[in-house]
C-alpha cells in the first residue's frame, strides 16, 4: 500500500507522524511525507523521502501574526487555525499536494491534525484520509470547529460541496496523548481516537527499529476501509 504523509514544516508537527511512517515502512509499505520544503532537512534525517509542497512564507505569516498582541490564549488559537492552517497554509500547499497524489497516486492520506490542505485534495481524488493528533482530544476537537469555515470555502473553490466540518469528525484519528488529557469532548461530538502507546525510543533515523506499539498496530494500515 501507498501512504501519504502531510504535515506543515515545524518539528513538533512533523514528528508525531514519525512513528506511524516508521511502522508502515517496516511492515513494507511505501512512504512518501508531503511537507513545505523548509521540512526537508528533518525529513532526511528521519529517512523518509520528501515531497515538497507551497507555503505561504514567512512575511505573509508574520503579517498575520501581528494580530496576536494583546489577544488572550483563545483568540490566539482561533486566528492561528482559522487564518493560517486552515486557510493561508492550505491554499499554499494545496497546488503542490495535488501534483503528488496524481502522480505517485497513495491509497491513503495520514495527515498530520493541522495540516489542512490533504482534506481538500484527498476528497478531490477520492482517497481516505486519517489524522495524527497533535494536540489533545479537547483541542483537536476545538480545531476542527475553527476550522470548519475557511475549509468549506476552500471545498467550493475546488468544486465540492461544503461538509460543515463532517469528512473532519467523521476521519479517524490516532493520539499519543493518555484519557487523562484528553478533556470534554463529548459535547464536542468528537469520534473517539485510537490510543498508541510510545516506548520513548528514538524513530525514524535509519538504523533504529522503531519500537511504537499501537494498541490496534493494523489499524494504521486499514484506516482506508473505516
Amino acid at each position: 500500500m501507498r501512504v501519504l504523509f502531510s504535515s506543515m514544516r515545524m518539528i513538533g508537527h512533523i514528528r508525531p507522524l514519525l512513528p506511524y511512517a516508521d511502522a508502515l515502512l517496516n511492515r513494507g509499505h511505501d512512504v512518501l511525507v508531503a511537507a513545505p520544503q523548509d521540512a526537508g532537512a528533518i525529513l532526511r534525517d528521519a529517512g523518509l523521502d520528501h515531497a515538497a509542497f507551497g507555503h505561504p512564507g514567512d512575511k505573509q505569516l508574520a503579517e498575520i501574526s501581528g494580530l496576536f498582541a494583546n489577544k488572550s490564549a483563545e483568540e490566539v488559537v482561533e486566528t492561528a487555525v482559522g487564518k493560517i492552517f486552515a486557510d493561508l497554509n492550505a491554499r499554499s500547499a494545496l497546488p503542490g499536494l495535488r501534483s503528488t497524489i496524481q502522480t505517485w497516486k497513495p491509497d491513503l492520506i495520514v495527515r498530520e491534525s493541522m495540516e489542512f490542505a490533504a482534506t481538500v485534495a484527498a476528497a478531490e481524488a477520492g482517497i481516505p484520509t486519517a489524522r495524527v493528533a497533535s494536540t489533545n482530544s479537547q483541542g483537536e476537537a476545538r480545531v476542527v470547529t475553527l476550522a470548519t469555515a475557511p475549509l468549506d470555502a476552500i471545498r467550493q473553490e475546488a468544486r465540492l460541496d461544503p461538509d460543515n466540518g463532517a469528512a473532519l469528525r467523521a476521519e479517524p484519528a490516532f493520539t499519543s496523548f493518555p484519557p487523562s488529557l484528553d478533556g470534554n469532548t463529548l459535547a464536542a461530538g468528537a469520534r473517539a481516537p485510537f490510543r498508541v502507546r510510545r516506548d520513548g525510543a528514538s524513530v525514524g533515523r535509519p538504523g533504529n527499529a522503531c519500537r511504537c506499539r499501537p494498541h490496534r498496530p493494523r489499524d494504521v494500515a486499514h484506516a482506508k476501509h473505516e
